[in-house]
């Protein structure tokens, strides 16, 4: 009777360590999924479009900044009544700038191809403003 006893606890026990270890296994995956959504071999894809995309619009943000740098070099050249509202300007897309990078900089989270194509035509939309207000400026300081 003591033997079965001792059997039938061995079997709980090791039903229960299986059963456990089961179920951290798949918390672990879950947590995985919630941390690295785009690690998926289902969002591959989408990971890779997000890098690509990712890598060109800091190229334009690198390419704003020094932009941004060569109008401030030729502030000098700015009429005085004028430089007060140029060196605004020039702060204002500055900071704009480094928004846009802070944006792009985020590790996007996959909500799904909708968010993503809103995402990108939302951010698009805004680095086009902001280029041609660099151009804008620049158009301003080569006139005056």
């Amino acid at each position: 009777m003591k033997i079965l006893i001792m059997i039938l606890t061995g079997v709980l026990i090791g039903t229960n360590l299986i059963s456990a270890n089961t179920i951290s296994q798949k918390r672990i995956k879950n947590e995985k999924e919630i941390l690295f959504p785009l690690q998926d071999s289902k969002n591959k894809t989408q990971a890779d479009e997000y890098k690509a995309y990712r890598a060109e619009q800091e190229k334009k943000i690198t390419d704003n900044e020094k932009k941004i740098a060569e109008l401030k070099a030729k502030k000098d050249k700015v009429k005085k009544e004028k430089l007060a509202a140029y060196e605004s300007k020039i702060d204002n897309l500055e900071k704009k700038n480094k928004e846009m990078k802070k944006k792009i900089m985020a590790n996007y989270k996959d909500e799904g191809k909708e968010k993503w194509e809103s995402f990108k035509k939302e951010f698009n939309h805004d680095m086009d403003e902001l280029g041609q207000s660099l151009k804008d400026l620049f158009k301003d300081n080569v006139q005056e």
